[in-house]
């Protein structure tokens, strides 16, 4: 949330109340007619906050312009301003018609909507997802605005975007996913934010429409897929599934994730577990005041409150002041769960793995149980189709004496090799005597007698 007193939420709901917007570009101060703020997004990816204005009889500003946009209400009879990042212009046109000039500015997030080229990076692998992000906002010319968020420790082993064909916003967002953040532009730097909870209220009398939705959460599982495959891996609760129905959260085809899905997904899961917001519509007065990701309770006429998710936001200021806010929740997948896979136990596999950096597709039907293992595997690459079958029984049965060997219970199939293996048993017989030393005479189990002399006795 931006940092921003109580006094001020409350100036937001006062009719006639007294506001101060402007554009300042270096010393410059533009006064705009029509000024707007605005973001949407969704959880876990990069939300870029965008600006639109219009002056009348204004200039034409160049693309890349450093904007610092301004907008405050008076309260205790001093203005008290929200605090924006630094906006880049990217479109400015004039209506000859009106003499109205329209600009159109993103925050800094727009630098990283840049192919992705490693070359750029100077780094090498394998590399930490924290360095990793260090390097490309150095090259970007953005400073990170801190290193500490989950999984930032995690490894990436090798260079996975090159051949996406991707900007470095794509693999922010990859980033996001992996990491369970969200990226925003804060203070001008790039910031991987955590849910946050702002621990404020909106009343009614800030509201003029408040619409609740169905409420998700809180998340009891957490899947790591390929898309359409039925080749997922999850990490669920069972008994809060059984209590507040499936509430889930889903990445597919994460480049990040895709190789060590099983190892990562349960430390994942319970960084997620119980997360719990409503979705929900509102027009309003011109809030204005959250970030992306930001928690807060909505109160209803009965004095209810609702925990909600702020992932869109826009506020708009002319002669008055109107805004809205809204989040949709999570799509819940149509995952078969008696397909997938529980991270904790894998005894069939069907994948397909796709290396994007090697350029190779490699199909893997694999299924174990008592007595067999059956491994059929077939690579793709440019210059190659290999395919292997392999196909290992192991029927153990016991069978004494010199006689016929019989199976029972197995699989028809053509034999390619058969190994028999016996198994020798040694039996001694001993007789305890008094003085628990054993006979001399031990009888063989043949028939006749073995001498043995203990000289020790």
């Amino acid at each position: 949330m931006y940092n921003i007193s109580d006094d001020f939420i409350e100036q937001i709901g006062i009719a006639g109340k007294e506001k101060d917007t402007k554009i300042l570009i270096g010393n410059e101060e533009i006064v705009p007619h029509f000024f707007k703020h605005s973001f949407t997004g969704n959880i876990f990816s990069s939300i870029m906050q965008k600006i639109e204005f219009e002056v009348k009889k204004g200039k034409v500003l160049d693309e890349n312009t450093v904007l610092q946009p301004e907008h405050g209400l008076k309260v205790n009879g001093n203005y008290e301003y929200i605090d924006y990042s630094n906006y880049n212009v990217y479109s400015s046109e004039i209506n000859y018609d009106t003499n109205i000039v329209k600009t159109v500015a993103y925050d800094n997030l727009i630098k990283f909507m840049v192919k992705y080229e490693l070359s750029k990076l100077n780094i090498g692998f394998p590399i930490t997802t924290g360095n990793f992000v260090k390097s490309i906002c150095n090259y970007i010319g953005v400073q990170l605005y801190s290193a500490d968020f989950f999984n930032a420790d995690l490894v990436i082993e090798e260079d996975l975007f090159t051949v996406l064909n991707c900007t470095f916003r794509d693999v922010i967002d990859y980033i996001c996913q992996a990491t369970l953040t969200t990226a925003i532009i804060k203070d001008n730097k790039l910031y991987f934010k955590a849910v946050t909870e702002t621990n404020k209220t909106i009343t009614p009398d800030l509201l003029r429409k408040f619409k609740l939705k169905q409420q998700f959460g809180g998340c009891n599982s957490l899947v790591l897929g390929r898309g359409e495959l039925n080749d997922n891996i999850y990490s669920k609760d069972d008994l809060l599934i059984q209590k507040d129905g499936l509430h889930e959260i889903r990445f597919d085809n994460n480049e990040i994730l895709d190789k060590r899905r099983e190892t990562v997904i349960d430390n994942m899961f319970k960084q997620i577990k119980g997360l719990k917001y409503y979705s929900f519509e509102t027009k309003d007065k011109g809030i204005g005041i959250f970030e992306p990701a930001d928690l807060c309770d909505m109160q209803d006429l009965d004095g209810n409150t609702y925990k909600v998710l702020i992932l869109n936001q826009s506020m708009t200021i002319t002669s008055g002041c109107e805004g809205s806010m809204s989040a949709d929740a999570p799509a819940t997948s149509t995952i078969k769960y008696q397909y997938a896979t529980d991270s904790q136990k894998r005894q069939s596999k069907t994948e397909i793995i796709v290396d994007k950096q090697n350029k190779k597709i490699t199909e893997i039907i694999e299924e174990q149980d008592e007595h067999e293992e059956k491994l059929v595997q077939h690579q793709l690459d440019l210059d190659s189709i290999k395919q292997s079958v392999s196909n290992t029984i192991d029927y153990k049965r016991k069978q004494c004496n010199i006689g016929q060997v019989k199976l029972t219970d197995c699989q028809e199939t053509d034999l390619m090799k058969f190994n028999i293996c016996g198994t020798k048993e040694y039996n001694n017989y001993l007789f305890p005597q008094t003085d628990l030393f054993p006979r001399r005479h031990i009888p063989k189990p043949g028939g006749g007698i073995n001498e043995i002399h203990n000289s020790s006795r």
